[in-house]
C-alpha cells in the first residue's frame, strides 16, 4: 500500500475492536483521500445490510440496503467490488446524495464469506482508480480478518444454497456484530447509533 495510506492502515490494525476498526477505516480514506467524499461501512445482518460508521457532508438515508439490490447490495451478493464510473449511467445505482457521481464498494470478505463493505461516493466522474481499488480491498482484508476473529456471526456465502446469496444457517447469534440493531450496546465507534445519540456531542445525525 503507498505511503499515503500507512496511517490509515496502522490505525485499521491498530484499533481494538472490529467496530473501531470500522471507524478507523472509512475516517482514514476520507482524510487522506480528497476525492473520497464519503465513505461509510455497511456490515451484514440477515439479508441485509446494515450501515455502521461512517464519515461525509450529510447522512445517507440508506441505513438499511437489502442485499442484491443497488451497488452495495451487488457488491455483497457477488463478492467482488464494484467501480462504476459514473452512476447517472448505472440502473442498479440508489440515488441518495444529489452530487454524487462515481461510486467504489469494496467487500469485506474473507474465503467465501461476505461480512460487509465499504462504500465510497465521489463529487467526480470516474473518480476511482485500480490503485484506489486496491488501497481499499487491502483494508478490507484486514476488517475481515478481525470480523472472522471476533465471531462475526452475520455473513452472506453467495454460492451456498442454490444461488441464495444470503445463507441463514450461519446466523446463530447477534454476538460481536458492531452494527446489529439488535445489539445496540456493542456499537460503540458508530457515530450514527441513534441509540447512543447523547454520547457524540457532535453527531451529525443527531436530530
Amino acid at each position: 500500500m503507498g505511503s499515503l495510506l500507512d496511517s490509515v492502515w496502522r490505525e485499521v490494525e491498530a484499533a481494538p475492536s472490529l467496530a473501531a476498526a470500522l471507524t478507523a477505516c472509512v475516517q482514514g480514506l476520507r482524510r487522506e483521500l480528497a476525492h473520497f467524499n464519503w465513505v461509510g461501512a455497511y456490515m451484514v445482518a440477515g439479508g441485509d445490510l446494515v450501515l455502521g460508521p461512517w464519515t461525509g457532508p450529510a447522512a445517507t438515508e440508506l441505513v438499511r440496503i437489502p442485499v442484491g439490490t443497488g451497488v452495495c447490495g451487488a457488491a455483497a451478493a457477488s463478492g467482488r467490488t464494484e467501480v462504476v464510473d459514473d452512476v447517472n449511467a448505472d440502473p442498479r445505482y440508489l440515488a441518495c446524495f444529489l452530487n454524487t457521481r462515481a461510486e467504489l464498494v469494496v467487500p469485506i470478505a474473507r474465503g467465501r464469506r461476505v461480512y460487509g463493505e465499504i462504500d465510497v461516493d465521489s463529487d467526480r466522474v470516474a473518480a476511482f482508480s485500480a490503485a484506489d481499488a486496491a488501497a481499499v480491498e487491502g483494508l478490507c482484508v484486514v476488517l475481515a480478518a478481525r470480523a472472522e476473529a471476533e465471531g462475526h456471526d452475520f455473513h452472506l456465502t453467495p454460492q451456498s444454497h442454490g444461488g441464495n446469496p444470503c445463507d441463514p444457517l450461519t446466523r446463530q447469534s447477534h454476538g460481536g456484530n458492531p452494527c446489529d440493531p439488535l445489539t445496540p450496546q456493542s456499537h460503540g465507534g458508530n457515530p450514527c447509533d441513534s441509540l447512543n445519540r447523547q454520547s457524540h456531542g457532535g453527531n451529525p445525525c443527531d436530530s
